[in-house]
């Protein structure tokens, strides 16, 4: 059975990632991860994500998903 993946911000989405820093550094080096991955980029940039999204759609955190793997 799949996991239903639900809409998020993007700091909880780096919490996830990086559970043991602090939320700020988190979502920067979330940030970084994506920039550096092209494919994953392209993809989020296909999905209207941009380095000001806050609120991910369900659809972007299944291409996270996909491009980096389930945290």
């Amino acid at each position: 059975m799949k996991n239903i993946v639900k809409a998020m911000t993007f700091g909880e989405l780096a919490s996830k990632y990086f559970p043991s820093i602090c939320d700020r550094h988190a979502r920067r080096k979330l940030r970084n991860w994506i920039n550096l991955c092209k494919p994953l980029r392209k993809s989020l940039g296909d999905l209207s994500y941009d380095d000001t999204t806050r609120s991910l759609t369900p659809r972007m955190v299944m291409a996270v998903y996909q491009f980096l793997g389930e945290p």
